[in-house]
């Protein structure tokens, strides 16, 4: 259903106990523990429009953002093949929509700034948009999402519905 969240690292929701794997683990590393906490809300490296079009597509997913969470945050990074085509990522929840975010330096390491929807607990919807380009390809990119309540990040699933 959903895909894995940083909850998944603890017995309790009160964060307080780690699961005796994971504490173990935390206890030999703590820097590779959080390196993994921060993989588990970033989406997979993917694709987004095809591989013989160049027009605009839209991949689609659905957040869940956990209690006690005020916002949700998103980037995105427009990763290698380097292509004229952009990549954006833009937060909605209900009627309210974050501004659209474009990463644009194409083919580098770095993220879009990042955009922020203060939608409060529950689920939202990111979109993941390739632009038109008269250049035929789909756009590889990934993206980084992030609940927060202040400045503390909180728990969330996420799902992809559509991949074009």
């Amino acid at each position: 259903m959903y895909g894995l969240s940083c909850r998944s690292c603890w017995s309790k929701a009160d964060k307080v106990n780690l699961k005796p794997g994971i504490k173990t683990a935390w206890s030999a590393d703590k820097t590779k523990l959080t390196a993994l906490k921060t993989l588990l809300n970033t989406l997979p490296t993917t694709t987004v429009g095809s591989a013989t079009s160049g027009v605009a597509k839209t991949d689609v997913y659905e957040v869940y953002c956990v209690a006690p969470a005020t916002s949700l945050i998103a980037s995105v990074s427009d990763l290698a093949p380097v292509k004229p085509a952009t990549v954006s990522i833009q937060i909605k929840k209900g009627a309210a929509l974050s501004p659209a975010k474009t990463d644009t330096v194409d083919g580098d390491a770095g993220f879009s700034p990042t955009t922020t929807l203060a939608g409060g607990v529950g689920p939202y919807t990111v979109n993941v948009t390739k632009n038109a380009s008269t250049t035929v390809g789909a756009e590889t990119y990934k993206g980084l999402l992030s609940c927060k309540n202040g400045a503390a990040s909180v728990g969330l699933a996420w799902r992809l519905v559509t991949n074009n």
